[in-house]
């Protein structure tokens, strides 16, 4: 017992020497400076760690540290010191939530110092150990300061904008993606330090993913292309460059197969499955089969079709849906439906439905979650505010019992500051109330997009029996069925209300503009209105109101004059930008 006391006690006394031998000066001199040059400054150090990894010597620098805060009440340092512990627990990946705090600590140290420079750098790495959905805010907020400083006193901008344009893409906001990663791509002859060739090159293939979702195939081509381009002037190793060269090759071959060049689409695609398959890469496996069997169902290859769906559909990680997986089971489906199979058909939609709700959940989970985010940003911040006016308030204690006679002008400035907190609330109430209700307008696109699927379908629907019926000898039968089906309409008048409501929640003010330039418009005028502010054509109108084309045409024609519009501008554009106009 003795002996192993003996032995502890060595390890100790032999470890505090060692954290002893560390010379920080060279931290504490740069971890002071407090200009604009204090981020590359201090960079030095962070990077040193980063490429060392010496995980021995990070601990007697964290030891070397902290033994001097003990000595030196120096917040800077304090806060310099914190930062350099989570990002030691970021290179050799430590999870703990003391992390968290540590950096709610740091933010703290910043907002009482008034260095907006320190925060920005403090914003990037409680973005990383704060969890996934603060990382889009946090990164954001870090973009903000350090555009207003100048990004050229700060290392790895790149990487906050290649962050932010991530988080958009799977948050399917494609544009802003598109828009954060173009800015990315902005600093590559800058900080050449700290880039990463792969982070050059996950950023060509969001922006390439986010062209194509947008249908702008060229520019998916384009940024595909520059992949290739890159690996071929500056090789990776051979697992990336076989995997990197089949995802960029695929993804240009599915743009082929989307403008219908087919003979040069195929092999590119194949290609792609080749590479997934021989790096045993199954996810990109998955989409590239999916990849080839849209192809092949555009060709009406239908057996093809399906059973590279199946496969794709095999790969899939089922407990993670993405919107290829639906691609898979919705193909899968379309074709059992043309085939007769009817059982298969609903099995395969059933499980498409399923598929697309979970999808759809967790979506709606990610913005409930990065707007839970916000607020607690929102406290955050207000609860540092807070502690800066507790220690404001603090000195003005001190102050008022030094000289009595600014007693009065302590209390108004307490007042007016309270007031002003109280305001700022009032006002963060606000602005969170317009984003739920813009929110409640989202759903509501959402519902209108439903209904406009299904009028899709029932369309499909009355195609495939109006085919049939030409495709097959007119039977007595036949002439009923025809009879039927002339006099069915799409949309019952149930359904109709219930989308004009929809419709009025997601395009608030559009009923009201139009009754204001045509106080009498009838029923049917409103709905013709409706469906071409929506954009839908004119044989579609025809089928979802029960009518000839040809009346639809006298109702647009007849409606042109009730609104008497300009001359040089279209009823659709006229409705269209119903909403920009003043009244």
């Amino acid at each position: 017992m003795r002996f192993c006391l003996y032995i502890i006690f060595c390890l100790l006394l032999h470890f505090t020497s060692r954290s002893q031998d560390i010379d920080i000066d060279a931290y504490i001199k740069a971890w002071k400076t407090n200009d604009i040059s204090q981020t590359h400054k201090s960079a030095v150090f962070f990077d040193r760690l980063d490429r060392e990894k010496d995980t021995a010597q990070y601990q007697r620098t964290l030891v070397a540290l902290y033994d001097y805060l003990e000595k030196h009440n120096d917040k800077r340092i304090e806060a310099r010191t914190l930062m350099y512990e989570v990002f030691g627990a970021m290179v050799f990946q430590y999870e703990d939530e003391k992390y968290t705090r540590m950096m709610e600590k740091a933010m703290e140290i910043a907002t009482e110092l008034k260095d907006d420079q320190l925060m920005a750098e403090i914003y990037v790495y409680y973005a990383e150990v704060a969890g996934k959905y603060n990382q889009l805010l946090y990164n954001l907020k870090a973009i903000e300061i350090q555009r207003r400083i100048g990004f050229s006193h700060f290392t790895t901008v790149h990487n906050r904008f290649f962050i932010v344009s991530d988080a958009l893409y799977r948050s399917q906001d494609y544009r802003q993606s598109i828009q954060y990663g173009l800015e990315c791509l902005s600093f590559t002859g800058t900080d050449k330090e700290h880039w990463l060739k792969r982070i050059y090159i996950l950023q060509l293939d969001i922006l390439g993913a986010a062209y194509k979702k947008l249908g702008l195939y060229d520019s998916t081509e384009y940024y595909y292309q520059k992949i290739l381009d890159t690996l071929r002037i500056n090789p990776d190793t051979e697992y990336m460059q076989k995997l990197w060269t089949g995802i960029a090759k695929g993804n240009i071959g599915h743009c082929l197969a989307l403008k219908k060049n087919y003979s040069q689409a195929v092999p590119l695609i194949k290609e792609y499955i080749t590479n997934s398959t021989e790096v045993a890469d199954w996810a990109n496996v998955a989409i590239a089969t999916n990849f080839l069997a849209a192809t092949y169902y555009r060709q009406q290859q239908y057996n093809l079709a399906l059973q590279s769906w199946q496969q794709s559909f095999n790969y899939f990680d089922k407990s993670n849906p993405t919107d290829h997986l639906l691609e898979a089971t919705k193909g899968i489906a379309g074709i059992y439906k043309v085939s007769g199979k009817t059982d298969s058909a609903f099995f395969y939609y059933d499980l498409y439905h399923s598929y697309s709700d979970t999808l759809d959940n967790r979506l709606d989970e990610s913005k409930l979650s990065a707007m839970n985010a916000r607020i607690a940003f929102d406290n955050l911040e207000e609860h540092l505010e807070k502690s800066q006016t507790a220690l404001s308030r603090s000195g003005t204690i001190l102050q008022a019992i030094i000289v009595g006679a600014a007693l009065l002008v302590i209390i108004l400035l307490l007042v007016y500051n309270r007031y002003r907190l109280k305001s700022k609330h009032n006002l963060e109430m606000v602005q969170r109330k317009k984003e739920l209700a813009e929110q409640g307008i989202e759903n509501a696109k959402k519902q209108i997009a439903g209904f406009m699927d299904h009028i899709t379908e029932k369309n499909n629907l009355i195609d495939s029996m109006e085919k049939e019926l030409r495709d097959t000898k007119e039977s007595q039968e036949n002439k009923m069925t025809t009879e039927r089906l002339s006099q069915f309409v799409l949309v019952s008048e149930e359904e109709w209300e219930r989308f004009r409501t929809e419709f009025a929640n997601a395009y608030p003010g559009f009923f009201t503009q139009l009754r204001q330039r045509l106080p009498q418009i009838t029923p049917a005028e409103e709905r013709l209105s409706v469906l071409i502010y929506l954009r839908i054509n004119n044989y579609q109108m025809a089928k979802m109101l029960g009518i000839e084309r040809d009346s639809v045409f006298r109702a647009r024609r007849r409606l042109t004059k009730r609104l008497n519009h300009p001359e040089n501008v279209s009823l659709d554009d006229y409705l269209h930008n119903i909403l920009k106009f003043n009244n």
